[in-house]
């Protein structure tokens, strides 16, 4: 396979499927250039190409292969998409159990999102033999996706600390995980990261920093971002002054 060659195909596959860089669009000779370079076994084509036919209703089994395959060549986020299609039931049947065997793989090669997962998995006891959590291992999973910058696994693993699942209770290392994915703009880590401010719960006591947190919540939408224009504007009141959102 001349690699350069196969790369400057793929992106001029791209290109020709969705009509961009003023290349006119042509799917059909996109999808073919795709088919062609999936069958030399180049992974982004192949990781392409199985998500083409997902989203257009073509065959899915083959599409599963085409992950297979994929993720076998270091695409690893290959494994998380086919572990998503069993939970959801996306194309194939609904299979819990399923979904953990391609979690556990893509873990095994470090992606942060099969990590997640299996974290999430773990934690309520689906798809598992007993159908019981394992807090422990649910502790484990979320922190090696954690570690790898992803807010909603920072957002659990500062909710066992302040918890104490699967780890020893810690507010402080709670407030240090939760910042993180605060950082992130992770709505739900704002605002529990704002209550702790508030309340001086692992952090020293900081109502401005509450604040601050709290109207960064606020400004997504959803029932986190509803509760949080409330709290912002209760602690507002306390101050005598006005709650402004911006």
């Amino acid at each position: 396979m001349d690699v350069g060659d196969d790369n400057a195909a793929y992106s001029y596959a791209i290109m020709l499927y969705q009509g961009h860089r003023g290349t006119p669009r042509d799917a059909d000779a996109g999808r073919e250039i795709l088919t062609r370079l999936a069958h030399k076994g180049h992974p982004y084509a192949q990781k392409m190409l199985a998500t083409m036919m997902v989203q257009e209703g073509g065959d899915i089994a083959i599409a599963v292969q085409l992950y297979e395959l994929a993720a076998k060549a270091g695409l690893d986020d290959g494994w998380t998409t086919i572990g998503r299609m069993y939970r959801a039931g996306l194309g194939v049947k609904q299979d819990h159990v399923k979904a953990i065997e391609y979690f556990r793989k893509g873990a095994q090669a470090g992606n942060a999102q099969s990590n997640y997962m299996l974290g999430v998995y773990y934690s309520s006891g689906m798809g598992l033999p007993d159908k019981q959590s394992n807090h422990e291992l649910a502790f484990k999973y979320f922190q090696s996706a954690a570690i790898r910058g992803l807010p909603e696994a920072q957002y659990n693993l500062g909710m066992c600390y302040l918890q104490g699942h699967g780890v020893a209770q810690s507010p402080a290392h709670a407030a240090q995980y939760l910042g993180m994915a605060a950082l992130q703009g992770f709505q739900l880590a704002e605002a529990n990261l704002a209550r702790m401010y508030e309340e001086g719960r692992g952090v020293k006591k900081d109502l401005e920093r509450a604040k601050e947190l709290y109207r960064a919540a606020a400004r997504k939408s959803g029932k986190v971002g509803e509760d949080a224009v409330r709290r912002l504007k209760d602690l507002e009141e306390e101050d005598g002054g006005k709650c402004v959102i911006m």
